[in-house]
């Protein structure tokens, strides 16, 4: 990547690496994760709600039971309480944003 060596040049990945660039001027962020994921591990997502969080950034955790990628396998009645999470999260955030100071 950019012709850096990974092994002998870790720093020069730093800025591309999210859970290392958290601030408390980080947006508010919602995770949407099956916990039977096999393409991004669970875990990155718990790990870096837990990093927001203890920066003080608002964020939101929604897990989806026995799902996988992209949602496969979910639970209907999961996806459709998910889906009420997103449309909460981004009424507050972003469909009000222009309504605050």
């Amino acid at each position: 990547m950019a012709g850096f060596d990974p092994a002998g040049q870790v720093k020069a990945f730093t800025p591309y690496m999210p859970i290392l660039n958290v601030n408390a001027a980080y947006p508010p962020t919602l995770f949407l994760h099956g916990d039977q994921d096999t393409d991004v591990p669970y875990a990155q997502s718990v790990r870096m709600a837990r990093r927001l969080g203890e920066a003080g950034v608002e964020n939101k955790m929604v897990t989806l039971r026995g799902a996988g990628h992209e949602f496969q396998g979910a639970n209907p009645e999961d996806l459709a309480a998910a889906r009420r999470e997103i449309v909460a999260f981004l009424a507050r955030h972003v469909m009000n944003a222009g309504e605050r100071p």
